[in-house]
């Protein structure tokens, strides 16, 4: 697929930061490990060790997590509402946050201007090959508390990555992965095309809220959300770490790519910990169980 303008700014901008050592990133491979009903897609880069982890996530205004934010970290201001940054603790290459411009908390839901936001940098990108994710509230994964949405690539292609094993359930009237351990709701965008409804903002946030109510998400549940150019799928969840063994390097974690059976891991142990409680397993219990 061809690189965008925006692909190939961020690309520029991404290396040039490296090379001063402002930016963490090391290459790495992608080991695939099967599962089922889908499979997973695990990387490991030491880059992630130095992310800050925010526990408390507070709502005071004060708590502004992307302060230094210009030069060859910004991409660019978003319809005013949002603004464009490259990631400083990078497993791919590139990533970008797409915060608020002004504070809100991580844990308040995806409103319109959210949605409207990711859509439009998604498609400034190559069709197929990022995704937008939130991860709302600590227990969804979320590790600052101001509010931000991140574009990532998406897993390599594979028959059985979970997107390519969504479903129409047509007594549900929306998709999802059959047998999969944990609830979760997906709408297909061409649906929209089939109606005079137009993918936008608005009409996203309405999704949302809908399957919230199909899903009986309570007020303020920590859930995921993924937006690509095909599916707008909402995950609740009830909790974003299992310790498996004493040591700090067993902790497992999980985010709204890693639901979807793309996970980084920060360390070879972290890796192996996954390993031994097993990925399909970690993932029913941090979701909410079918």
């Amino acid at each position: 697929m061809a690189a965008t303008s925006l692909e190939d700014r961020a690309l520029l901008q991404f290396d040039r930061l490296l090379k001063e050592g402002e930016l963490l990133w090391t290459e790495n491979s992608p080991r695939r490990i099967e599962g089922e009903p889908f499979d997973f897609e695990f990387r490991v880069s030491a880059s992630l060790q130095s992310k800050p982890q925010d526990r408390e996530q507070s709502k005071s205004t004060s708590s502004h997590a992307f302060p230094d934010s210009d030069g060859d970290w910004t991409l660019g201001n978003i319809n005013h509402t949002h603004k464009l940054i490259l990631n400083k603790f990078c497993v791919m290459r590139p990533q970008f946050v797409l915060p608020t411009l002004e504070f809100q908390p991580q844990k308040d839901p995806l409103n319109a201007h959210d949605f409207q936001a990711g859509w439009d940098v998604l498609t400034q990108l190559p069709p197929h090959s990022y995704m937008m994710i939130f991860n709302c509230g600590i227990d969804a994964g979320s590790s600052v508390g101001h509010k931000h949405l991140q574009i990532i690539p998406q897993a390599q292609p594979h028959p059985k990555n979970f997107l390519q094993l969504l479903k129409k359930d047509e007594a549900a009237g929306y998709h999802t992965v059959p047998s999969c351990p944990f609830r979760h709701a997906a709408y297909a965008l061409r649906d929209l095309d089939q109606t005079t409804t137009t993918i936008s903002g608005p009409n996203l946030e309405k999704i949302y809220s809908q399957f919230a109510h199909t899903l009986d998400m309570k007020p303020e549940q920590a859930h995921n959300v993924i937006l690509t150019h095909e599916y707008l799928l909402l995950i609740p969840r009830t909790k974003a770490w299992i310790q498996v063994g004493e040591e700090a390097s067993s902790k497992i974690s999980a985010n709204a790519a890693a639901m979807m059976g793309l996970v980084y891991s920060w360390s070879e142990e972290q890796f192996r910990s996954y390993l031994e409680f097993g990925p399909m397993r970690a993932l029913g219990e941090m979701g909410v169980k079918v």
